[in-house]
């Protein structure tokens, strides 16, 4: 009988090459989930970037209505007057959303945000 024309793999050489296998399987894997969360961020990045937009344009259009409004009040009584009640209804709703914001904050991440602690 001649050997080396069909030699098995030994025990050895089965194991080193599933270890490589596995190795690469691994490797693959890897690059598959960098691939996917590039995609992801980019995709993320672009979404911020029109989130970002619509409030800028959202705030162009809040400072335009309480242009407007001030300006109609100022037709109804004084300019001092208008801009003084456009001011105070600026900063009682500024004042609400921020307590909005805050409490909820507190309550998902049961602190206090850094820098809007009460002072004592």
């Amino acid at each position: 009988m001649t050997e080396g024309y069909n030699k098995e793999p030994s025990l050895g050489e089965m194991v080193h090459d599933l270890a490589e296998a596995g190795s690469d399987l691994v490797a693959a894997e890897i690059r598959l989930v960098e691939a996917k969360l590039a995609r992801r961020l980019t995709i993320a990045g672009t979404s911020v970037l029109f989130i970002a937009a619509g409030g800028a344009f959202g705030f162009i259009a809040l400072l335009t209505l309480m242009f407007t409004l001030g300006a109609l009040l100022a037709t109804a009584m004084s300019t001092v007057a208008a801009a003084a009640i456009v001011t105070l209804v600026s900063v009682v709703l500024g004042a609400v959303l921020f307590q909005i914001g805050r409490k909820r904050f507190v309550r998902i991440f049961g602190g206090t945000p850094t820098g809007l602690a009460k002072s004592q």
